[in-house]
C-alpha cells in the first residue's frame, strides 16, 4: 500500500455507519433498496414500493394510481423517501 502512496491503513479504525446505513462484514455499509414496482397503461399507471427483505417476504411501503405523467411517479418517489426519512445517500430506488 505504501508503494501507491497510502501511508495508514484503516482496517482496524473505528468507522460508524451514516443513518440508514448498515454495516457489513468488512466494514462496509449497505445502502437500503427500494423497489417500485409499475404496471403502466394508457389511462393510468399502478405504483406498489416494497423492500426487500432478505430471507423473508418483501415489505410492502406504498402503493396508488396515478395519471399516465412521470412527474407523478417522481411526486411518488419524493413522497416515499419522506415517509421513509432516507436521502440519496442512504437508499438506491430501483424502478421498473
Amino acid at each position: 500500500m505504501q508503494q501507491r502512496g497510502f501511508t495508514r491503513i484503516l482496517s482496524d479504525a473505528k468507522i460508524k455507519p451514516a443513518a440508514g446505513l448498515t454495516a457489513c462484514k468488512g466494514g462496509h455499509f449497505m445502502k437500503r433498496i427500494l423497489k417500485i414496482g409499475m404496471d403502466v397503461h394508457t389511462k393510468n399507471y399502478t405504483l406498489c414500493a416494497v423492500e426487500p427483505v432478505l430471507g423473508q417476504e418483501e415489505n410492502i411501503l406504498a402503493q396508488t394510481q396515478v395519471a399516465p405523467d412521470y412527474k407523478l411517479v417522481l411526486d411518488f418517489i419524493k413522497k416515499l423517501k419522506t415517509q421513509q426519512r432516507v436521502t440519496d445517500k442512504e437508499c438506491d430506488i430501483v424502478c421498473g
